[in-house]
């Protein structure tokens, strides 16, 4: 992670790596560009929670949601704002609440995280909800 990190701060790439001071949730978020998206993509294997935002019907990416996660309990886990396009979190075992919100529309989701494979979840929006890019 720490070679990662040097090609993306001498590429002055705009991803945020961080663990969420609620419960030390390790994540990453970016890839709105394509050099970025591509050093986030060769990290996906860390993270076996993977969302993507984007506009329904373009695909356009969307990179600046409020994003929440919480527990099977309702315990918050995690609260980052202005992620996307890509968000990418390691979570233990487990059933989570993600609940995603961009130009005041929110949506939730309930995903199951295993240990054999990652988890992919979408968020899209319609094109007049998705004005917070």
């Amino acid at each position: 992670m720490k070679r990662w990190l040097s090609v993306l701060a001498a590429c002055g790439l705009a991803m945020t790596f961080s663990t969420s001071a609620l419960a030390q949730v390790p994540h990453v978020t970016g890839g709105v560009g394509d050099e970025e998206r591509e050093a986030l993509q060769a990290q996906a294997k860390d993270y076996n929670l993977q969302l993507l935002f984007a506009i329904k019907g373009s695909g356009e990416y969307i990179a600046s949601v409020k994003l929440s996660i919480f527990d099977n309990a309702g315990k918050p886990l995690l609260a980052a704002e202005g992620t996307g396009p890509w968000f990418y979190a390691r979570l233990p075992e487990g059933r989570y609440q993600v609940v995603a919100e961009t130009a005041g529309n929110r949506q939730v989701r309930w995903v199951m995280i295993s240990p054999d494979k990652p988890t992919k979840v979408y968020f899209y929006w319609p094109e007049a909800n998705g004005g917070g890019r």
